[in-house]
């Protein structure tokens, strides 16, 4: 009897390590400007895009309209996402990373994009994810890290 115990409990304990791990999630929290994204002087919704990023370099350094081009980021591109956010908004938005993901770029595609501060990087430890607080500006992007004291336990 102790046998079969011993046995029926290795076969669990064993089963356990088959399923894969659940890829890391990233909390992002996005809060628009009422006067967002003004064009002829009434607020309009924004487009952002989220990039996860092997190295920030390039994001960092091409221009917008480079790296609005599909293969601009080249290797360094793992996966984009890209929502809109209307004037006064707040959107929940959870991102599964990718496994080598070390950086997450975000650019707001503003109306007036040669007089906003359209792009930000954050760096990203997939092992211990942060939430991100992204506020969409009249014609800028910030973004706040917040790390939760449960995950460095």
């Amino acid at each position: 009897m102790r046998v079969l115990c011993l046995v029926t409990l290795c076969a669990f304990l064993c089963a356990c390590s088959l399923w894969p791990k659940s890829a890391p999630q990233l909390n992002i929290q996005i809060t628009a400007a009422s006067y967002l994204n003004p064009t002829a002087g009434q607020a309009k919704p924004l487009r952002i895009s989220f990039y996860q990023l092997k190295s920030g370099f390039s994001f960092m350094n091409e221009s917008y309209g480079s790296l609005i081009q599909s293969n601009t980021l080249g290797d360094a591109l793992l996966d984009k996402t890209t929502i809109e956010i209307r004037p006064g908004q707040t959107r929940n938005l959870t991102l599964k990373l990718q496994s080598n993901t070390l950086y997450l770029g975000v650019i707001g595609h503003y109306a007036r994009i040669n007089h906003a501060d359209w792009r930000k990087l954050s760096s990203i430890n997939t092992a211990s994810p942060p939430t991100l607080f992204i506020n969409a500006n009249t014609d800028s992007l910030s973004i706040k890290k917040t790390h939760h004291f449960w995950s460095r336990l």
